[in-house]
């Protein structure tokens, strides 16, 4: 059976990666005409992959509060954060598991173009530097609905006994 859900998942991914979306609804969908396909097997598990672009909007959602207003010389930065601080709430949020593996993850937010720091000087790092979101940030963000947000196959697999 491995390999039909492999096929399942790597199928559905495929589709999630070209022009067709494969939305939340329809990944649901399938997801259960999978499990119901293979319901004589115990411990079925289907994970999905939420997009960088709904954790980032998480993420802005819990530090929202802490955004802050900065002048700098003679520069003004709205809306910023500071990087030592968002590490926490990052593995609170579960994107990571620890430091090293939070400051992969700002810096796939700046990689991905959602958040930079204020001078482009610096890769997230766990200082005291100022990090901002994008304007592809709040773009998207605006385009997103909770019900047409695609979800990406992460793994399929099954609890086996030996």
């Amino acid at each position: 059976f491995g390999g039909c859900v492999q096929c399942v998942s790597e199928l559905l991914n495929h589709l999630a990666s070209t022009q067709v979306c494969i939305y939340i609804s329809i990944v649901r969908i399938m997801k259960k005409r999978l499990k119901d396909s293979f319901k004589g097997i115990k411990g079925l598990k289907i994970k999905k992959e939420e997009p960088l672009q709904l954790k980032a909007e998480r993420l802005y959602r819990e530090i929202q509060a802490e955004l802050i207003d900065i002048e700098w010389i003679t520069k003004k930065y709205k809306q910023c954060f500071v990087a030592c601080n968002v590490i926490p709430v990052i593995i609170q949020l579960k994107f990571a598991e620890t430091v090293d593996d939070a400051i992969k993850f700002g810096n796939r937010l700046i990689d991905n173009g959602l958040v930079c720091h204020v001078e482009h000087e610096h890769r997230f790092k766990n200082e005291k530097l100022l990090f901002l979101f994008t304007r592809k940030f709040y773009s998207e963000k605006k385009r997103n609905t909770q019900h047409l947000t695609p979800y990406k196959i992460k793994e399929v697999s099954f609890a086996t006994n030996a």
